[in-house]
């Protein structure tokens, strides 16, 4: 896909406004595209607009289970909207997926740490 390549392309740019425009009109065209909604949750989420990236994150990982990048960020999206459970569990599925991602490894280990910590403040 010549579009997909386009989405990439715009987000590594920092157009993220017509990142999101263009990956609505490639989604209207081919809605079972994984990547478009990556691209998508990016834009989204480099625009703090948190919600809609983890709607997108989401909907890439119903059509593709193993799209650890989506995974990612619906773990960082999870953590702008101040939901550690739902990171945590994004994280983990991050992992799973993918056992070489190190930067992930250390998030579920400070995610865990500081859970800890405020269910013995609690």
């Amino acid at each position: 896909y010549q579009a997909l390549k386009v989405l990439v392309r715009l987000n590594d740019n920092g157009q993220y406004h017509e990142a999101v425009d263009r990956a609505i009109d490639l989604l209207r065209d081919a809605p079972k595209l994984a990547e478009a909604w990556n691209q998508r949750a990016i834009a989204e989420f480099s625009l703090c607009d948190y919600e809609e990236s983890v709607r997108s994150c989401q909907k890439a990982l119903q059509l593709n289970v193993y799209h650890y990048n989506a995974a990612m960020g619906l773990g960082h999206g999870s953590l702008q909207l101040e939901d550690p459970v739902l990171a945590l569990d994004a994280f983990r599925l991050a992992l799973e997926i993918n056992p070489n991602l190190e930067c992930v490894r250390s998030q579920i280990r400070q995610l865990e740490r500081a859970m800890d910590r405020e269910r013995l403040d609690d």
